[in-house]
Formats: C-alpha cells, structure tokens, sequence
C-alpha cells in the first residue's frame, strides 16, 4: 500500500468542517492547473473511510492528472498542511516580521543602508504593535550593525546607539518577565488539566510554592498586553484550583477586559483569545449560574462598534450602548424600555449597522435582554435568527453564545424532550467546527442539568 497516500488520507480525514471549507477556498486560490481534479481527489479521501485508490482514481476523468498520482498525492498533502497552518496559527503576523526582516538584511548585504532601514522600521512598528520581543531583539541587532554606516560615532548621532541599548534592556527584561509568568501559568494548566481540583498534598505544596513566587510579581509594575494577560489568567486558575470561584470569575473578567482593549490582537489571536472566552464563559454559566459574561461581551464589543453618519442609525447605536452599560449593571427595567424602539428600527429598515458582526451583536443584546427578562419565548426567536445568519468567522462566536442561551431557555421552559436533541445537535456541532475542547465543560454541565430534571420528573 501506498505509504504517502494513506499519509494524506488520514490527514484530510482528521479535518473538521470549518477547516475543510478553508482547505476549498486556499485550493482556489494558491492550484493553478489541475484544479478540479484536486478537488476531486480532495472530496474522494475525505468521504473514503478506508483508502482504496483504485476507486479514488476512478473519480478524475484528466489522464495527465493520473499519470503523476503519487506526485499528485504529494503536492495535495503539501496543499492541505499549508492551509491548515494558516488557518491555525499566527503565521501571517510571524511570516509578514521575518519578511520584513529578511528584505532589510538583504538590503543592507548590498549596501542599500537607507533602504534596509526603511523596512527595518515597518518591521518594528509590526513587532511593537503585537509586543513580539523576539523579533523586537533581531531588529534592534540589525539597526546595530546600521547604526555603524548611518551615523558618525563623533557625532550627536551616538546618542541612537545609546538609546538602542536601553531599549535592547527593556525589552529583555519584558521578555524575561512574560516568560516567568507564561511559564507558571502553563504550569498550572496542566495542574489543572490533570486535577481538576486540588487533591494531592504533592500538588497544593507544588502550587503554594509556585504562587509564592509570583504574589513577589507586582500587577502595577506590568507593562504588556501579554505580561497583564498571563498575570491575571494564572490566578484565575489558582483560584479554580482552590475553589474560590468568585475570585478566579474577576481574574477572567480582568482578562477578557484587556484582549478587548485591543481588538486587533484579538482578530490576530483568534484561537487563544476564543480558549479564554471559553474558561470565562464556562466560570460564570456553570459556577456562578448567570450570563454577567455576555454583559460584559455586549458591552464591550458596541463600544468598538462604528457609527453611521445617518441620525437615526446613531440614536440607534446609542442606545446599544446604553443597553449594554444598563446589563452590565443589571438594569433590567431600563433594558426593557430601550428594547421596542431598537426592535422597531430593526423591523422596518433591517441591517443598522456598517459591520455586520455589529449587527449580531444587536441581535444578540435583545436575545439577552429578553431572556434576563424572563419572555423565553422572544429569546429563543432571536436565538434563532442568530444561528440562521450566514456563516461567517466573525460570528461563530455570537452564534455558539445563541445556541447555548437558547438551550437554557429550553431549561427553564422545562422542554425535555426538546433539550436532550438540542445538546446532541450542539455537541456535533462543535465537534465539526473543531470548536469541541472550548465548550466541552458547558456541553457536560448543560447534559448534567438535564439528567437531573429528567429524575425529579
């Protein structure tokens, strides 16, 4: 049998939905001849539980596809891997600095010293926005050896090595800092991982050793985004660990609050900021039994929202705004007043806002609203008009929120014979979107309220 062809089957096999629709749309744009027959090629071991090749070659009608199969095979396994990286990882940031970085090298090997520098500086604005030091540390190392052919050393000019150094220090030392930190929190991860709780006197001496070595780390003396982020996350997990739940839900909030101060980071960081959201949501449902989470979410995200020019759209995204503050603080007699005249816009001018992720948060806000309010029946309604909307990567998120407050209408409603279905649906759901491990605890808390309803019935 042939090795690589049962290297690519199992490969397209082991993809979910959401990655074979991206694996579609890069193969459209990076295959330039034999197209079709990759798709097909692609569609044939994606369905074939067992590889059989004789029945995956029977598939493509191109001859001169066939007579180069096995390099075919290769070429396809290249293709899925680099789709699969790209939509996985940080690569475009990291690919888009080490380019960069790479033309200012070049440039300056051929004595281009002004060119070099010009790149050398679009390098550094990318490494500074995302706070990546290790790229920050090779730039700083090229506008060393630039520094030698731009500046006379008798001259003021020494002043910008000078300030290259100091700046080399500062970052090492935020570098150094965010390491210790990531690596205590990576560490009560797996504690946690492993524990759930605190059981073994191995693993509370371990952690009380570990946190004694951080409560030495000031929280004012933080500098950076991911300084602050893995600061306040390993004491999320500390207090998870212990069972002190009100705290480890302030430690997420405090987390959530600051990816948001930054949505590019959270467009860039996707993946990682989604994990977070997960535990947050997964903290305040399941322990705390409220939605103050998507409080928090609406009220955050409408601040980011654009405003129209047209009058009516802005009093209309005011009163987002104030809907979300009046949540957040749970006012909900004055959510109930705002709700009709944003309902009536909706109704008769329907799409409001310039981004539509904007709009579903609006769609979402109502959903809420409605089910804090108790009128189950208006919620769900929402609900599903959020999962009906068109699929889109900026709406998984609002539409996974959706389908988990429309399971708990279900709950309160006492709709058993309903809510067992819905869990199993949203459970394959997430397993296709490869989204499962975020959710899984919601999923098993939300199984585990059922059965218990299902007992006292």
């Amino acid at each position: 049998m042939n090795k690589q062809a049962l290297a690519v089957h199992a490969l397209v096999r082991s993809m979910n939905e959401r990655e074979k629709r991206f694996f579609y749309l890069s193969l459209a744009r990076e295959s330039k001849g034999y197209l079709d027959s990759f798709m097909v090629l692609f569609d044939t071991l994606r369905d074939q539980e067992d590889y059989q090749e004789a029945a995956a070659m029977a598939k493509i009608d191109d001859p001169e596809f066939l007579v180069k199969y096995d390099a075919r095979l290769e070429v396809l396994h290249h293709l899925v891997i680099r789709s699969l990286v790209d939509l996985h990882s940080t690569k475009k940031l990291t690919s888009m600095l080490k380019y960069s970085i790479n033309e200012a090298e070049v440039l300056f090997d051929r004595g281009l010293y002004e060119q070099s520098k010009k790149k050398l500086d679009e390098a550094r604005e990318i490494a500074s926005t995302f706070e990546n030091y290790s790229y920050n540390l090779e730039i700083l190392a090229l506008e060393k050896r630039l520094w030698r052919y731009l500046s006379d050393p008798l001259s003021s000019d020494a002043k910008e090595m000078n300030r290259i150094y100091l700046e080399e220090q500062e970052i090492t030392s935020n570098r150094n800092l965010e390491f210790q930190l990531t690596s205590y929190r990576d560490k009560l991860r797996s504690i946690k991982e492993m524990e759930g709780r605190l059981r073994s006197e191995e693993s509370l001496e371990e952690v009380n050793a570990l946190m004694e070595m951080v409560d030495g780390i000031e929280e004012t003396k933080l500098k950076t985004f991911w300084q602050k982020l893995a600061y306040h996350e390993l004491h999320a997990v500390y207090a998870q660990l212990t069972g002190d739940i009100n705290t480890a839900f302030r430690c997420w909030e405090k987390s959530i609050i600051e990816w948001h101060l930054d949505s590019m980071k959270v467009n860039t960081f996707r993946d990682e900021y989604s994990r977070m959201l997960a535990e947050f949501m997964l903290c305040a449902l399941v322990y705390r039994k409220n939605l103050d989470y998507v409080s928090l979410m609406v009220r955050l995200k409408t601040q980011q929202g654009e405003f129209a020019h047209d009058k009516q759209h802005m009093e209309l995204l005011l009163n987002v705004l104030k809907l979300g503050f009046h949540l957040y603080k749970g006012n909900l007699h004055f959510c109930e007043q705002l709700v009709p005249a944003m309902e009536e816009v909706l109704q008769a001018q329907g799409p409001v806002l310039v981004d539509p992720y904007y709009e579903l948060q609006l769609w979402h806000q109502l959903q809420v609203v409605y089910f804090l309010l108790g009128k189950y029946e208006e919620a769900y309604q929402w609900g599903e008009r959020i999962m009906e909307y068109r699929q889109s990567e900026y709406g998984l998120d609002t539409q996974d929120f959706a389908r988990m407050i429309n399971l708990l209408v279900l709950y309160e409603q006492a709709r058993l014979d309903e809510i067992g279905e819905a869990v199993m649906v949203f459970e394959e759901y997430l397993k296709q979107e490869g989204r499962f491990t975020e959710f899984e605890g919601l999923v098993l808390e939300l199984c585990a309220r059922m059965s218990g309803a299902e007992s006292e019935e």
